[in-house]
């Protein structure tokens, strides 16, 4: 019986690790990027646990697709939202105290250069101060990407959550091997 058992685990440990995991984004009503996630707004969103307390929610509406990371709690952090399609480089969207983007190249990806969203935005970090480096607590980062920054076969995503430690999800998926990525279905 004993061994049964642990063929078992072992069996659903392998299976979890050779299918990674897919969103399918719902249609939902259009929302105010401004760092709240407020339950109206978000109302028929998917939602998936990331680990730690924190939620991912995701919607569509019109010409754009919808984004929401939240903590447990209020906190600093940062958000890469990191996609792949078919046959094209991977994309990093970046919103902390700055929103940047930035397409992955042969010798992977370049330095930043901040503030050339084209196509999307989010909400970055409030300043407490202009003096020294102190900024708010977020609720939530909220991202506005339209489709057209998305479109191609075979989409995928991963996140980086940066706070004090940083959380990736899928756990298992690195910025180089988008297999492990989440597989997104925008209809």
């Amino acid at each position: 019986m004993r061994t049964l058992i642990i063929a078992l685990f072992s069996l659903a440990a392998t299976l979890a690790q050779a299918s990674p995991p897919e969103l399918k984004v719902p249609a939902g009503r259009a929302v105010l990027v401004d760092g709240r996630c407020e339950a109206e707004e978000w109302a028929g969103a998917a939602t998936i646990p990331l680990g730690s307390g924190a939620l991912l929610r995701a919607q569509q509406a019109g010409e754009y697709v919808y984004l929401c990371v939240q903590p447990a709690a209020p906190s600093r952090f940062g958000v890469d939202a990191y996609f792949a399609r078919t046959g094209q480089p991977v994309l990093n969207l970046h919103v902390s105290a700055k929103l940047g983007e930035r397409v992955a190249g042969e010798k992977g990806f370049p330095d930043w250069a901040w503030w050339n969203n084209v196509r999307w935005t989010g909400n970055p970090t409030r300043p407490n101060r202009f003096d020294r480096p102190d900024f708010q607590a977020d609720e939530a980062k909220e991202l506005q990407i339209h489709r057209t920054r998305l479109a191609g076969a075979g989409l995928r995503m991963m996140l980086e959550v940066h706070s004090d430690a940083t959380l990736t999800y899928p756990a298992d998926a690195k910025a180089g091997e988008t297999a492990r990525w989440m597989a997104i279905q925008l209809d």
